[in-house]
């Protein structure tokens, strides 16, 4: 049997007290760093980025957490959370300390606007730096993003879940649609999708159909598996979130699980 290649988890996230699951407290059972540890030792991985998230207010000091983490932990790749208020400035500092990229959320049809101008904003340092950009989007900014993307050459630009083609779909029709939409960025080449939250699909899209979709129409080499941990525990085991890569042929298997997020890793410049 074909000994399948070291992973590398494109999207985890990391908080000092704790993601605030269905029932209060963190789905992974005790300390979130402590127990990834656990898990990336019997499931062989080597790498994770690790995605900033200061949306809430008791995600608060996220950034500076994650930093102070993987100073302690080389596995840890970090991504500093922007606020659409976010300065060039700003973000040229937190790649000084030693981010990886930056994390941006905008899921909703009137964070359009502001995601475009943080993108014009900050831009150039992220090209400039090659340095990564993970997307949580929704179709609904999609025309923002694809417009914001084109002139950002050498920033790898990552859209999480899929692209949320579930959120505000309704039926399995309106998640084609917006599945459809993803498809449109695959022009450019600096737009790369994670097979990750495959809980979100929401029973709206089926996983095996939607991962099938972005392999064929992204390729293999520009889709990155995500586990969502520990998120992603409150809907199915961390051995279910890589199972769902089990249909994929061999010859795709090593790009989604891993090569290609080290190479993306391995470009990102430091001062």
């Amino acid at each position: 049997m074909a000994t399948e290649p070291v992973l590398a988890d494109s999207h985890i996230h990391l908080f000092e007290n704790g993601f605030i699951g269905p029932d209060g407290g963190s789905p992974s059972g005790g300390d979130e760093v402590a127990e990834y540890e656990k898990l990336r030792q019997v499931n062989n991985i080597d790498a994770a980025l690790v995605v900033g998230y200061e949306g809430e207010k008791a995600y608060l000091g996220n950034n500076a957490y994650i930093g102070r983490t993987a100073r302690r932990h080389a596995w840890i790749k970090p991504l500093a959370y922007l606020h659409h208020s976010a300065s060039h400035r700003e973000v040229q500092e937190w790649l000084d300390e030693g981010f990886y990229g930056v994390s941006i959320y905008a899921v909703e049809e009137g964070d359009a606007e502001s995601l475009a101008d943080l993108i014009a904003r900050v831009g150039p340092v992220l090209s400039e730096r090659r340095a990564v950009i993970s997307l949580n989007v929704s179709a609904a900014v999609y025309s923002a993003l694809r417009v914001g993307l084109e002139g950002l050459a050498g920033a790898p630009a990552l859209i999480s879940h899929f692209g949320l083609p579930a959120k505000g779909a309704g039926t399995t029709r309106g998640g084609h649609q917006s599945l459809r939409s993803l498809v449109a960025m695959r022009e450019n080449p600096s737009v790369f999708v994670k097979a990750s939250g495959f809980y979100a699909l929401g029973g709206v899209l089926g996983a095996d159909e939607v991962l099938t979709t972005v392999m064929e129409e992204f390729g293999p080499e520009r889709v990155l598996w995500g586990s969502d941990y520990p998120v992603v525990l409150s809907s199915e085991s961390f051995r279910q979130s890589i199972s769902h890569l089990s249909s994929l042929p061999q010859s795709a298997r090593p790009g989604i699980r891993g090569d290609t997020l080290r190479d993306i890793l391995a470009r990102v410049e430091f001062p």
